[in-house]
């Protein structure tokens, strides 16, 4: 379940803060059978209803910007979403390896488990 609680106190704290959500595609947005997965559905619905556009949401995968697209498009949340992207390959940041110590994973799925 995702905590709105610590969103909401960052965005008080800071109302110029504009937290991004990067959702990827395969096992999360789209489920090992190829089916949506309903309850990412629903929480990318709540977060645009909740904070509009105080936050991005951001579709992306390691298959490609199109492949993102086409699959926001086939969860029917192309309209709520900011941008589809591809996974990064580099990453350029001045905290070299520790740039991802901020970031908060909602879900966590283990890939190689559930692949």
């Amino acid at each position: 379940m995702f905590n709105y609680e610590r969103l909401d106190s960052f965005l008080k704290k800071d109302p110029l803060f504009s937290p991004s959500f990067y959702i990827d595609v395969d096992y999360t947005l789209i489920n090992p059978d190829n089916t949506v997965n309903q309850s990412m559905v629903v929480l990318i619905k709540d977060l645009r209803q909740r904070y509009g556009d105080k936050i991005s949401i951001i579709i992306w995968s390691s298959g490609g910007k199109r492949y993102a697209s086409e699959a926001a498009e086939k969860a029917g949340i192309k309209d709520l979403i900011d941008t589809c992207l591809c996974k990064p390959i580099y990453i350029i940041d001045d905290c070299g390896d520790l740039w991802h110590t901020n970031i908060l994973t909602i879900i966590e799925w283990n890939c190689a488990k559930n692949r």
